[in-house]
């Protein structure tokens, strides 16, 4: 059995591990070129290559989409508005949130966001039809 300081330790490790993650995000500029590492220009390919992978993958439109680590809705205004009802964005930068909320104002009702770290967030069972995770999972250690 573990001892009481290995497992503080683990606790520590972890939390100063998303402290780091967020720090870069709240100093990343909420674009497409912050957003993609200053890769901005590859936003039009990776929708195009996304809307290729998924297309194929869906028997009937998805009803409600979660795009997890959304960031500025990026993904969710050039794919996943095109091929669902509705669509929730997860992100915990609260930067990217309002980004994102000013880019898909025109989506009404059809988009709603949750200000929320990811590794926090536990869906409503049955609530998605689809959820994109792209480019974050890696952030989170196995256990979460």
């Amino acid at each position: 059995m573990p001892q009481i300081t290995e497992l503080w330790a683990e606790v520590k490790a972890k939390q100063a591990w998303y402290a780091g993650g967020a720090a870069y995000w709240a100093s990343t500029e909420p674009t497409n070129d912050g957003v993609l590492g200053g890769y901005g220009r590859v936003h039009a390919a990776d929708m195009k290559d996304s809307r290729a992978f998924v297309t194929p993958l869906l028997v009937v439109k998805p009803k409600r989409a979660l795009d997890v680590a959304a960031g500025i809705g990026r993904v969710s205004d050039g794919l996943l508005l095109d091929l669902c009802d509705r669509v929730d964005l997860l992100e915990e930068c609260e930067r990217f949130m309002q980004q994102a909320r000013s880019q898909l104002a025109p989506a009404g009702d059809r988009v709603r966001f949750f200000c929320s770290r990811m590794q926090d967030f536990v869906p409503e069972a049955g609530g998605y039809d689809l959820i994109w995770v792209q480019w974050c999972i890696g952030s989170l250690p196995d256990a979460d």
